[in-house]
């Protein structure tokens, strides 16, 4: 069986999938020890506190960027080869454009961090918090925009030896800051945590032969602007809407159930991302740049029905594994407090591959810069999720989270295949680009 998949496969997805397993397993234990971590430290209540700060820096580190990560991606991808003026031109913009979000971003936290802490947590307590994300937020940018460029060269072992240094060092920071059990202290972790996690990369791209320092001089160019801010709305987009869809459940459930509920639906999704990491990475770092560079509709098809055959029965083995043995993982992952999120993982999973599937056909819409269809992708996405999981809760309690979440995935599947079709089939996405 095994051979049979292999002879189907392209070998450098094989290749990448293998890489990028290795060094998602050790960030996927870094995160899962960290959790670990946090429970043993702050219990059920502070681990629901983590969680909605850690959709807030995922929202945050986009906006510090500038949100233009794709389309640094997209643009080293296609020209890396070709026209080294107009790359080292995309280059410098995208040097000015990180460098003016990343001190927006940080001097309107340095200046709401009281008003934020007491909108997210009821409380000023954590504002501090808030202050030092603020004096990240410059540096987290530059993070960002390093590890898009290793993307787009396709630079898959460097990028996957980051990862792991990136992730040894956060888990080592919150070990030591975990032990005071302080919630500030372990937020503050979560954001150094953030932080390395990409930092490498600037050590490895300084090494590369390609690499020159005189491309990162900032310059503004308006035909440049406009294509990288294209994947900056796109992205922010993606970045702000899933989050505050989190967030706003979060809310919800903190005042149906109280945030210890919280804590335990978080239990859940926490395992549910860890194990879509393993997806979700090959997809970012392989799939996107390949489907990017491609011309022709037909290759794009063969890349999209070659990643799918290896991408959808991966994850519903993976899926099969964590629903039968989900009592031992949540035992080892958390304590007996968390035991009754057993009965959540059904529709949890079930929701998993419905995602990872629409996911990867949608992608098609970033890779050929479909900025108005990817938009009302998000949009209609989050407000499934917030719609749903809120109705079901109103019937079937606390599950009724996991309900809305794979019926979500399920529509959201459907509208990414009308997409694809649309796209392989007319020429309708493409005009609404020129409305």
């Amino acid at each position: 069986m095994i051979k049979k998949i292999k002879n189907k496969i392209k070998p450098e997805l094989i290749n990448t999938g293998l890489i990028f397993g290795v060094s998602t397993f050790i960030k996927l234990m870094s995160g899962l020890i960290i959790a670990k971590l946090i429970v043993l430290s702050i219990g059920l209540e502070g681990f629901g506190i983590i969680s909605q700060l850690q959709s807030v820096m995922n929202i945050l580190m986009v906006f510090a960027g500038g949100g233009i990560a794709n389309g640094i991606v997209k643009y080293v991808a296609e020209h890396k080869n070709s026209d080294k003026i107009k790359l080292n031109s995309i280059l410098q913009t995208s040097t000015l454009i990180t460098i003016v979000f990343g001190c927006i971003i940080g001097i309107l936290l340095l200046v709401f961090s009281q008003s934020i802490s007491e909108y997210l947590f009821k409380t000023k307590e954590y504002s501090n918090v808030f202050i030092i994300l603020g004096i990240l937020q410059f540096f987290i940018g530059f993070n960002t925009m390093f590890q898009s460029i290793l993307n787009g060269y396709i630079e898959i072992k460097n990028n996957a030896l980051s990862s792991v240094l990136g992730s040894i060092t956060g888990l080592i920071i919150v070990y030591f800051l975990s032990k005071g059990k302080n919630i500030s202290s372990i937020m503050i972790s979560q954001i150094l945590f953030g932080f390395f996690t990409s930092f490498f990369c600037i050590l490895f791209l300084y090494k590369k032969p390609y690499f020159n320092l005189s491309s990162l001089k900032p310059k503004f160019d308006k035909t440049n602007s406009k294509l990288l801010l294209k994947y900056s709305l796109m992205l922010i987009v993606t970045i702000s809407t899933i989050p505050i869809a989190q967030i706003m459940i979060r809310n919800i459930i903190g005042e149906k159930y109280g945030w210890d509920a919280v804590g335990k639906w978080q239990g859940v999704m926490k395992i549910s991302d860890a194990y879509l990491q393993f997806i979700t990475i090959v997809l970012t770092n392989y799939f996107f740049p390949k489907l990017a560079g491609l011309k022709n509709k037909e290759s794009i098809k063969n890349e999209i029905i070659s990643t799918l055959k290896i991408i959808i029965p991966i994850t519903i083995f993976i899926s099969f594994i964590i629903f039968g043995l989900r009592k031992y993982i949540i035992l080892v992952l958390y304590d007996e407090t968390f035991i009754e999120i057993s009965d959540f993982f059904t529709f949890q999973l079930i929701g998993d591959v419905f995602k990872i599937s629409a996911y990867t056909l949608i992608f098609i819409s970033i890779a050929r810069g479909l900025m108005f269809v990817y938009i009302i992708a998000e949009i209609f996405q989050a407000l499934c999720l917030i719609f749903l999981s809120n109705y079901f809760m109103q019937s079937y309690g606390l599950i009724g989270v996991t309900y809305g979440y794979a019926l979500t995935y399920l529509i959201y599947l459907i509208f990414s295949i009308v997409i694809l079709y649309l796209f392989l089939k007319t020429n309708v996405l493409e005009k609404t680009q020129q409305l």
